[in-house]
């Protein structure tokens, strides 16, 4: 009996005592670490907190997910590409999280640094949810872009940022109104 309690106070330690890996893999539904902040740099909101943006992610509605009375970047119910958050800026509902890969492929191409303009992933979803439009198609939203391997411009609906802006974008199929939009491509 003795030995087993051993066993128990052990294990039971070992399992405490292990600190929150800052890396996750996959969509990162399994995140338990301490990243706060958004890939552009927006502090996440906490997730008991109504404000500024409302949402249903209620951590007695998603146990074991991870959120909780904190502002930890998560992916509750692994719907989501990767850990993300709601923001507290007013403007900026949610963005992705920058949590690195634990084992990333050399090179990473699902991150980029800077303007992101050296980006050659393949996310082709916005920010907002809106799915890109195919660089070489001129509907719904017609453009001056053409095929520029150099910039990444192709026939394909990845993001890109072959102008110089601040980072990643694409133009949108889903909303005639919401010509382009950013994407939530990881900063390396």
């Amino acid at each position: 009996m003795l030995v087993l309690l051993m066993a128990v106070l052990c294990v039971s330690t070992v399992l405490t005592d292990r600190p929150a890996r800052d890396c996750s893999d996959g969509n990162q539904a399994d995140y338990r670490g301490d990243v706060a902040e958004t890939w552009s740099g927006h502090t996440c909101q906490k997730w008991t907190s109504q404000k500024p943006h409302e949402h249903d992610y209620d951590p007695e509605d998603y146990p074991g997910e991870g959120i909780g009375f904190h502002n930890k970047c998560r992916n509750p119910g692994g719907l989501g590409h990767r850990a993300w958050c709601f923001t507290t800026t007013t403007s900026e509902r949610w963005e992705y999280c920058a949590v690195p890969r634990c084992n990333p492929s050399p090179p990473d191409l699902e991150c980029a640094g800077g303007d992101q303009s050296d980006y050659r992933g393949t996310t082709n979803i916005t920010s907002s949810g809106f799915t890109c439009q195919n660089w070489m198609e001129q509907s719904p939203h017609s453009h001056k872009f053409i095929l520029d391997e150099s910039k990444g411009i192709g026939n394909h609906n990845y993001c890109r940022n072959p102008d110089g802006s601040t980072g990643a974008w694409c133009f949108t199929v889903d909303d005639p109104d919401e010509d382009w939009d950013f994407c939530g491509v990881p900063r390396c």
